[in-house]
């Protein structure tokens, strides 16, 4: 029985301290807040009640209220506890009339979300473009950094078109629109981050005007990028060059040439699907101009001499020249410009680039006859037997005769020959091209011989130059008294 008795008594003196107190007017002190979480410089009002085990307790109890631990939580008179900084105490209450009478909690105090951001508010995805670009992850960044409760729940106002996890994982499910909203697990906080998100078609193909392309050397041209399918929800492009230093291009696509060589452009797809094109640009350096040797040659029939074209720039990449002639008839040229005089005539002979610059030069030609002069007519003197006239057409079209060689043989009534030689006409006689005219020199034989015959061998022209005529090609002329 003894035993019995002080197990109670042990029991009930465990109560007391642990729970309430209980007075020997048999009044209990209650604190009867349930939310007993403070954030730091936050309050947090705790109620106290009392509760009258008897009649002859006192109609109204004042309370004394007091903390634990200050540097964690201070406690008004009224009850009113402040958080100081993060921890848990106790605070206590005690009837004012009788301190034995107390019950206390623990207090646990926090350190609140201040601010509370996501690394980006305006997210895309794209459906078809893989796994990467299907999902995304909003990043959430809070302060303060020793803010007591950092996580957060993640909602999304469509499920359909875009899902999302505890973890801020988003996964693309279907083309449209959506809001995730991000709040914090801490009880009471006011914080929140609203995230749009888009979900569009990615690109699947990007088609360039053009699969290769030669600029030259300092000049530009444009790519032109279409963006595949229509409804893709992002089109914009960025182009990259793997050669900067060769060929360089900028974002709208102006490609410019920079030094000779040979770059790639690519166009890239911005819409995280990294769907692209590419185009083989070859830079070159363009023939800026074409020149000749000389503008004017003049050739007799069955000559031949060479044009000699100069390229510039000296680092032009195609220096290659292309020859033809205006009249093939009268002149020919071959292909390293090599022009042969065929008949007596005009013709212009022309060097053109065939690196597409355009650039050309030109040689004007003048065949003349292989046999320059002709012999018209003989005529002897009638006072003079020894004068002799020699009526001669310059068969040129450009070039004037000064003097021509050539030989003499004289024969009499029997055939025999009693004189020849070979002659000039000794002083000059110019005759113009296309002229005719008789020149009268004294030959001695001439009055003795009664058939003369007469060839000319070669021409003297004005320009100093002389024209020997193929043996060949010669013709003779008789004339008889």
């Amino acid at each position: 029985m003894r035993k019995t008795l002080g197990f109670l008594l042990v029991v009930i003196m465990m109560l007391v301290c642990c729970v309430f107190a209980l007075s020997e007017e048999n009044r209990i002190v209650k604190i009867t807040t349930e939310d007993l979480a403070v954030a730091v410089s936050g309050k947090l009002t705790l109620k106290a009640e009392v509760e009258n085990l008897s009649e002859i307790a006192p109609k109204k109890t004042a309370f004394v209220w007091s903390s634990a631990d200050e540097g964690i939580a201070k406690v008004t008179p009224n009850g009113v506890v402040s958080g100081v900084s993060v921890g848990e105490t106790a605070i206590i209450c005690k009837a004012k009339d009788d301190e034995s009478i107390s019950c206390s909690v623990t207090v646990s105090v926090y350190q609140p979300i201040k601010t509370m951001k996501a690394d980006n508010t305006n997210i895309s995805l794209v459906l078809g473009a893989g796994e990467d670009a299907a999902t995304g992850k909003i990043n959430i960044s809070i302060e303060p950094d020793n803010a007591s409760d950092k996580t957060c729940t993640f909602v999304s106002s469509n499920e359909d078109i875009v899902s999302v996890d505890e973890n801020g994982t988003l996964r693309a499910k279907a083309a449209g629109k959506a809001k995730v909203t991000v709040i914090p697990n801490e009880k009471g906080s006011k914080q929140k981050v609203v995230c749009n998100v888009t979900v569009g078609q990615a690109v699947t193909q990007i088609k360039l005007n053009t699969e290769t392309a030669t600029v030259d050397k300092g000049r530009t041209l444009n790519l032109k990028a279409t963006v595949l399918p229509d409804n893709a929800y992002n089109k914009k492009v960025e182009y990259t060059s793997s050669n900067p230093s060769v060929v360089s291009v900028n974002k709208a696509g102006v490609v410019k040439g920079v030094e000779c060589g040979t770059g790639t452009i690519t166009c890239t797809a911005l819409d995280g699907s990294n769907t692209s094109a590419s185009v083989t640009v070859k830079v070159i350096q363009p023939v800026t101009s074409v020149t000749s040797n000389e503008k004017k040659i003049e050739l007799f029939e069955g000559e031949s001499k060479r044009m000699i074209a100069s390229v510039k720039p000296a680092d032009a990449t195609n220096k290659k020249l292309t020859y033809s002639s205006s009249d093939n008839w009268v002149a020919s040229v071959d292909s390293d410009g090599t022009i042969k005089a065929k008949w007596s005539g005009k013709a212009t002979i022309t060097a053109k680039t065939t690196d597409g610059s355009n650039r050309s030069a030109s040689m004007t030609v003048i065949v003349e006859p292989s046999v320059p002069i002709s012999l018209d007519s003989i005529g002897f003197g009638i006072f003079n037997y020894n004068l002799l006239g020699i009526t001669v057409t310059n068969k040129c079209s450009a070039k004037t005769i000064v003097d021509f060689g050539f030989n003499l043989d004289f024969y009499d009534y029997g055939g025999r020959s009693i004189n020849g030689g070979s002659y000039s006409l000794g002083s000059p006689e110019r005759i113009g091209p296309g002229r005719q005219k008789t020149i009268k020199r004294t030959v001695y034989g001439t009055g003795q011989a009664y058939k003369t015959v007469i060839t000319i061998t070669s021409v003297e022209f004005a320009d100093g130059s002389i024209r020997f005529i193929p043996k060949a090609e010669q013709e003779t002329w008789s004339f008889t008294r």
